[in-house]
């Protein structure tokens, strides 16, 4: 089971937050491009097409929601609120990214860790759209010339009108980090109510949470709450004086991670807070609690701006107080993030100052819930169980989206191996998607093309299951998967349901091709690695397959078997000596981050 790391319970440590952009020393825009110099494993932006300028789009892609994030956005980094002073803070930009990194290699290996393409698009909508009101709320406040806010600083207002109080628009106005927001939120599969977030932008939601929200808007507060962490930076404004409690915190959590992974414990958050309390990590509460005020005031903002109902906020975390009547049956959440009468309060009167707004879910809010609820579940037996919950709802007429259940309904059949019965279950879920009203906002683009409705989801979901028929079905399948890309061409499930179709027919050379072009867009993803090793290996292309096999290993920061896969490579007789020396380069560089990670490990990050 994956550390649920949070706010509160990690203090300071955890919430060193940043983004893969942020201001340097001298308080200078410092962005990946300039200042990485990791080779290509470490670095995303190695390759010309970056995986910045990947998550700069939209995943739905649609042109409405690609202009949320301009060119002018990604080429000069915003402007974003802090209220406090970052510049003496304990870590770096760069160590929290390089320490965030290190955790993310070592969640990554464990099986709780989910990084299904479907759930990753929709959550990289849902952070877009908060990261494009952060760049908005903060250029308004930055440069006061908007009608939003008044020329002496003194009233600040958000895109809908709501005034803030003066001393938060004074706070706002009076301090600002030069970061642009870039986030990677991933799904953890864990049925307790919690997220969390990690040094480098890095943010996790348990299935349980997502399953427990009622609404898109109450997910994205939860979301909005954690950006909210990364935006200010809390850690970096602890001062000199804890500087070695910040990083003994940080090791301790590395440490117990690690521990927890290669053990396959189920408790690796007690392990982890074991490792906080020895370095004094509890004794910080107190500004967790603060902090925790900061972060709703922030993702307040930004749920707002970002036009999503206000009122899911306070919604969300009244109902999981209300559902805790003692101490001892508090959600995890409200255990590591505390959660006071005031703080709800507090919401509650900022969303009753909002203008009144009736927001339009993203179809996808319901797909992507009813699929983590199905992938919570470990067996034929658990899958059976999902199965009846959602037809139960069915029939009792209290399924609030009918779509939905028959799709989660058809993923469970999958899953289990039955895929006749999920076949049935997907065109119910088409016919109930598509004679249901249109509730999508321009956000997330159209609701009808040609006056069809179509829901990403659902044509990923058939594309697989043509895959698993005859082969008459490869080719339909191959067909719909290009359809579906054009549909949607920033959709990394799009792309992978293409790679999947194509290797289904047994068209490695395709394969090989679309996933070098999605590694070059995102290398920090094994995802697309492992496809590019697949088909290499499949043509007989040993060179590529041990080179491919080598980042993906590098990534999860397998350094010993990452440089075996180069050495091999380097053997291959006939090499092109240009290639060769790529190889010798590569070896080179890996067996330094390999030699770098092993002084870490034993000493921890210089003081």
């Amino acid at each position: 089971m994956i550390i649920c790391v949070c706010c509160a319970l990690a203090s300071n440590a955890v919430q060193a937050q940043t983004s893969h952009s942020t201001h340097t020393a001298l308080n200078k825009p410092l962005t990946v491009a300039s200042a990485c110099t990791q080779p290509l494993a470490q670095c995303p932006l190695t390759f010309p097409s970056t995986a910045n300028s990947q998550q700069s789009m939209d995943p739905f892609g649609s042109p409405e929601t690609n202009n949320l994030l301009t060119p002018e956005h990604t080429q000069h980094p915003s402007v974003l609120p802090e209220l406090g002073d970052g510049s003496e803070g304990t870590l770096t930009p760069w160590e929290e990214q390089n320490w965030g990194r290190r955790i993310m290699q070592i969640i990554r290996r464990d099986p709780d860790y989910l990084a299904d393409t479907r759930v990753r698009d929709y959550f990289s909508t849902v952070a877009q759209r908060l990261a494009a009101a952060a760049v908005r709320i903060a250029r308004r406040g930055s440069n006061g010339q908007t009608h939003y806010i008044e020329n002496d600083h003194s009233s600040l207002y958000t895109a809908s009108g709501t005034q803030l109080q003066r001393s938060e628009a004074s706070e706002l106005s009076k301090k600002f980090a030069h970061i642009a927001p870039d986030f990677e939120v991933f799904a953890v599969r864990d049925p307790q109510i919690n997220a969390f977030s990690l040094p480098g932008g890095f943010i996790g939601l348990n299935t349980g949470l997502v399953s427990n929200t009622q609404t898109e808007s109450e997910l994205a507060s939860v979301l909005a709450h954690e950006m909210g962490h990364v935006l200010q930076r809390h850690s970096a404004r602890k001062g000199a004086a804890n500087t070695r409690s910040s990083y003994a915190a940080l090791a301790g959590m590395l440490l117990g991670v690690i521990a927890g992974v290669a053990t396959g414990s189920a408790d690796l958050g007690g392990a982890l807070a074991m490792s906080g309390q020895a370095y004094g990590v509890d004794s910080q509460l107190k500004f967790s609690r603060a902090a925790e005020r900061e972060a709703d005031r922030i993702g307040f903002l930004l749920l707002e701006e970002a036009g999503y109902d206000p009122y899911g906020m306070p919604a969300f975390f009244e109902r999981l107080e209300l559902g805790a009547p003692s101490e001892t049956s508090l959600p995890a959440y409200m255990r590591t993030h505390p959660l006071t009468r005031e703080r709800i309060a507090d919401m509650m009167q900022r969303a009753q100052r909002t203008r009144y707004r009736q927001p339009r879910q993203d179809p996808e809010y319901s797909f992507v819930r009813a699929q983590l609820k199905v992938l919570e579940a470990r067996s034929d037996h658990e899958y059976a169980r999902i199965e009846r919950t959602f037809s139960n709802a069915l029939n009792s007429q209290t399924a609030p989206n009918p779509a939905a259940n028959f799709y989660g309904m058809a993923l469970a059949h999958l899953l289990a191996n039955q895929p006749d019965s999920a076949r049935a279950d997907l065109e119910k879920a088409q016919q109930a998607f598509r004679s249901g009203p249109c509730l999508t906002s321009k956000r997330t683009g159209p609701c009808t093309v040609n006056n069809v409705r179509y829901a990403r989801s659902l044509d990923i979901l058939q594309i697989e299951l043509m895959g698993l028929g005859p082969k008459p079905a490869h080719t339909q399948a191959i067909a719909l998967a290009k359809v579906v890309v054009k549909r949607w061409p920033y959709s990394r499930a799009a792309q992978e349901a293409q790679i999947k179709a194509q290797l289904a027919a047994k068209h490695y050379r395709e394969v090989q091709t679309l996933a070098r072009t999605q590694a070059q867009l995102e290398p920090n993803q094994t995802l697309w690695w492992n496809y590019l090793a697949l088909a290499s290996a499949a043509l007989g292309d040993t060179v590529n397959q041990h080179r491919a096999l080598a980042e993906k290993y590098a990534l999860e920061g397998a350094w010993p078997s990452a440089i075996l896969q180069l050495q091999t490579a380097r053997q291959t007789p006939k090499l092109p000596l240009y290639e060769r020396a790529e190889i010798e380069s590569r070896i080179n560089e890996m067996k330094n981050l390999y030699k770098k990670a092993k002084e870490e490990e034993k000493s921890g990050p210089p003081a």
